[in-house]
């Protein structure tokens, strides 16, 4: 088993709590503990799947680019 370093913890947990905040300072100041955590799973699945359909656009955007260059290629 490969344990994890403190520096390692340090990392996540740096960025682990920036997220956070970044959750804790737009919602209501009378929440949960809990409500923040669970928002920022939520938060973070949204920003994974913003991230993929970003990348699957870029995707078929050069493959539109190529498919324009073969046709053009065609014509002459």
């Amino acid at each position: 088993m490969d344990l994890l370093t403190i520096s390692a913890m340090q990392d996540a947990a740096d960025h682990f709590f920036e997220l956070l905040g970044v959750v804790q300072n737009r919602i209501p100041e009378e929440t949960s503990i809990g409500d923040p955590l669970r928002l920022t799973e939520h938060v973070a699945r949204l920003a994974q799947f913003k991230r993929k359909e970003r990348k699957e656009e870029l995707h078929r955007e050069r493959f539109r680019f190529n498919n324009f260059n073969e046709v053009k290629l065609d014509e002459n």
